[in-house]
């Protein structure tokens, strides 16, 4: 089975499924609409949601960012991104769709990454690639509070989308 790999990058997309059943369709609206359910509890696939409290129960005044912002993880996704995620899925004979993967890691006051969790639980190694892909990131900017780096919690959601031919 050949699979191909499209990253979404700020949004979901259309789900479209070559003809399908009328029950298959609404399966595939059902999950669609999950899905989006769950963009919304925690923010746009292709966005960060970071806590408003620090580590330490600090309010935070700017969130830790990825150095360059939004622009720049577009980038460094489109630039980088390890094709052996693709590889991984395959082998875990990944079906084709959509997956909204999401995870969960703490941006240190010196801008270090660590305690990484899946949020979401796919399977197919996309959540344990997509983890190692942020963890080779490099150094981020910290939140601040009243002018000072502290810890923070960051979630990072990332659409994956698979169609087979």
């Amino acid at each position: 089975m050949r699979c191909f790999l499209i990253i979404l990058f700020f949004g979901v997309s259309n789900f479209s499924f070559a003809q399908k059943s009328k029950k298959e369709k609404e399966r595939d609206n059902a999950y669609q609409q999950k899905i989006y359910a769950y963009i919304d509890s925690l923010g746009k696939a292709g966005s960060f949601k970071s806590d408003s409290i620090g580590l330490n129960g600090e309010r935070i005044d700017s969130i830790a960012i990825f150095p360059g912002g939004p622009g720049a993880w577009t980038s460094y996704i489109r630039d980088n991104f390890p094709i052996s995620i693709l590889s991984t899925a395959n082998e875990q004979a990944v079906k084709c769709g959509s997956y909204l993967v999401w995870v969960e890691f703490i941006v240190n006051e010196d801008g270090t990454l660590r305690g990484f969790r899946s949020i979401t639980n796919f399977g197919f190694g996309l959540e344990e690639g997509f983890m190692k892909y942020i963890q080779n990131s490099g150094t981020w900017i910290p939140a601040q509070s009243n002018g000072k780096k502290i810890s923070s919690k960051i979630k990072r959601g990332q659409v994956f989308e698979f169609s087979c031919d």
